[in-house]
């Protein structure tokens, strides 16, 4: 009796909403009269991936289907969810998305078998015998600096999610306010180059957002249609913000779409500047952390986990904005990036101002990725200055 008192205060409530569809003063004795089949099988509810091209798409074959189709993570996410944005979102064939965001730190065990496949085609060269080394040493870098007529401004910038808290697809408002919280007494203890001021999201009016948007300093809401439908905006602004530092080179980003985006950037090629404050915030920040009971999530191998399979391991991207007007209208450009795990964002900037990135994330260290982004520019521009000559490439080895 008392179920049936709960359905129809429910049913007398929704009964209201005649804008939604729904019939004003529906009776509760249609209502009680509803019933849902449960004779579906797999493959009646496997997804449509027409048209689709999404990691998740290329991988979720009707028996992995099979056996991942009922799965749950303790802390409440299924596999439908999981794989929801890939099935949603078409994806760019040349440029293929994910497809999926992890809810919990637990849905790396309980849908293994998915997980490993896309992380094997998205990361090439991983396997299950992988073993995540972290290594931030800028000392270990073989040019420490860029010259500045080529290069316009240096930025790496990090993931970082706390263990215990649910990631952002699934993450409930008390844990994001609560790491929020967390984050507003760690950066107090930022060493002094470091020192600045957090703002939240909430506090702050929605022309201040846009400016420091429109700087660069702060994130905007997400649009990315997966990361929307994966729930990546829920509850905007509540319990987001940034920091920033006195000098404006060091932000470190709260609830994003990671728990933390840990960013340093300068106006300039100095690469081994650039790295150390990135080094000493991640260090920094993990060590404080750790005495009061906040850990990072970290994988022996994986590494560095969230929601995006996309952004593990080191869940770092180190880019170089450099001018190269000759360069970047070279049609070997493309192949060059390629065969050498590096990424632009545009080839058509004006210019001739384009941005580099590590496309890779795992298997690698820190110190390694950045060697080879900071090698393969001076490369680069070396080419570009024989290009100023009047010499002839005819490709970029």
């Amino acid at each position: 009796m008392a179920r049936r008192g709960a359905r129809r205060g429910l049913t007398a409530l929704v009964g209201t909403f005649t804008g939604c569809g729904v019939i004003d003063g529906y009776a509760d004795t249609e209502y009680d009269r509803v019933t849902y089949s449960k004779g579906f099988t797999s493959m009646d509810d496997y997804p449509d991936f027409t048209g689709c091209h999404s990691y998740v798409a290329q991988v979720l074959s009707p028996e992995m289907w099979q056996t991942c189709w009922k799965m749950t993570t303790p802390a409440g996410q299924s596999f439908r969810e999981l794989i929801q944005p890939g099935v949603d979102c078409p994806s760019n064939p040349s440029n293929p998305s994910i497809g999926c965001y992890i809810g919990d730190e637990q849905g790396y065990d309980i849908f293994a078998n998915f997980v490993n496949e896309v992380v094997r085609m998205r990361h090439p060269g991983w396997d299950t015998n992988n073993r995540a080394t972290v290594a931030m040493q800028p000392d270990g870098l073989k040019i420490d600096r860029l010259p500045d007529e080529y290069v316009v401004a240096c930025r790496i910038r990090g993931s970082r999610n706390f263990r215990g808290y649910r990631f952002s697809p699934t993450i409930k408002r008390g844990e994001r306010r609560e790491i929020e919280t967390v984050v507003k007494l760690l950066v107090k203890e930022l060493p002094g180059i470091m020192k600045g001021q957090y703002y939240s999201l909430s506090d702050i009016g929605l022309l201040e957002a846009e400016s420091y948007v429109s700087t660069g300093l702060l994130f905007p809401k997400p649009s990315s249609p997966e990361l929307v439908t994966a729930g990546v905006t829920r509850d905007w602004p509540d319990g987001r913000g940034f920091y920033k530092s006195m000098d404006q080179e060091m932000l470190i980003w709260v609830n994003e779409n990671d728990h933390l985006r840990i960013v340093s950037h300068k106006k300039s090629g100095d690469v081994k500047g650039c790295f150390s404050k990135y080094a000493v915030a991640c260090t920094n920040l993990e060590y404080q952390g750790r005495k009061v009971g906040k850990f990072f999530s970290h994988d022996s191998v994986f590494g560095y986990i969230g929601p995006s399979l996309a952004n593990i391991g080191t869940a770092m991207r180190a880019s170089l904005q450099v001018k190269l007007p000759l360069v970047s209208k070279h049609p070997g450009l493309p192949d060059f990036l390629e065969s050498n795990n590096l990424t632009t964002t545009s080839l058509t900037a004006p210019g001739g101002i384009i941005e580099i990135a590590n496309s890779e994330r795992i298997c690698k260290t820190e110190t390694e990725l950045i060697n080879n982004l900071v090698l393969c520019v001076h490369q680069l521009i070396a080419y570009e200055k024989s290009l100023e000559k009047g010499k002839k490439l005819k490709q970029l080895k």
